[in-house]
């Protein structure tokens, strides 16, 4: 099975997402996929746990 490797345009977003979240100083691991279908489900989790970031930030100004 051969490995699939970034075009240039998704390892410039890959590094642009890393880029924000270091700046936004939030944690996060960075996983290598194993193909297109564990990219898609890999990007749909990321993007699941930032609204969960984003939700609770929210929340915890709302308090204030």
């Amino acid at each position: 099975m051969a490995v699939r490797l970034a075009t240039p345009v998704e390892a410039r977003k890959a590094l642009e997402m890393a880029v924000t979240m270091t700046n936004h100083r939030v944690r996060y691991v960075s996983v290598p996929v194993l193909s297109d279908e564990d990219y898609d489900q890999m990007l749909a989790l990321s993007m699941s746990r930032l609204d969960s970031l984003i939700d609770r930030a929210e929340a915890e100004e709302a308090a204030q």
